[in-house]
């Protein structure tokens, strides 16, 4: 039985914070308050650029 609720809590802390936030917990950074911090958004520098300019060039063979 011991087993089974290891199972249920390791599996409930994985539906309650998703992995990427559960890796910084276990960093350091374990707080209740990290738990409602806010999602990090990242945004791209890119200018807007016709399309098919965003794709990776291809090398020309020498």
């Amino acid at each position: 039985w011991q087993y089974k609720i290891h199972l249920v809590l390791g599996m409930t802390i994985f539906l309650l914070l998703p992995f990427s936030r559960l890796v910084h917990v276990w960093s350091g950074f374990g707080s209740l308050a990290y738990v409602w911090r806010p999602y990090q958004v990242v945004r791209a520098r890119r200018l807007n650029l016709p399309s098919g300019h965003n794709a990776p060039s291809k090398r020309q063979p020498k």
